[in-house]
């Protein structure tokens, strides 16, 4: 039973929005069962949740077609393994207000 594939997922509950920077800190994106606990945060009406406490982790199988290794080694080496939105808050400065129809 200590198989993280048998064990449930286990989002907790915050009563507050994550800022973007605190995304990478709360939530394991890459995991295969990020989808269940989103569900279950829309389900029970809550504003956000955090992973932290979640042993259930596995990881999501990318499509490592277009990767090379030099990119893996550029994106390990700054520190980005888990963090899936890197240069949002660049972009969101970059951009102007009409132009972020996509966020």
């Amino acid at each position: 039973m200590d198989e993280p594939s048998l064990r449930r997922p286990n989002p907790v509950r915050l009563y507050r929005t994550l800022r973007v920077h605190e995304v990478d800190l709360h939530r394991r994106i890459a995991c295969r069962r990020y989808d269940e606990c989103l569900d279950r945060s829309v389900r029970s009406c809550w504003l956000s949740f955090t992973c932290v406490r979640c042993f259930a982790f596995r990881p999501r199988r990318l499509d490592t077609v277009d990767w090379t290794l030099d990119d893996l080694a550029h994106w390990l080496a700054e520190g980005r393994a888990n963090r899936m939105f890197q240069d949002i808050d660049a972009w969101l400065v970059r951009r102007r207000a009409g132009d972020r129809s996509q966020v």
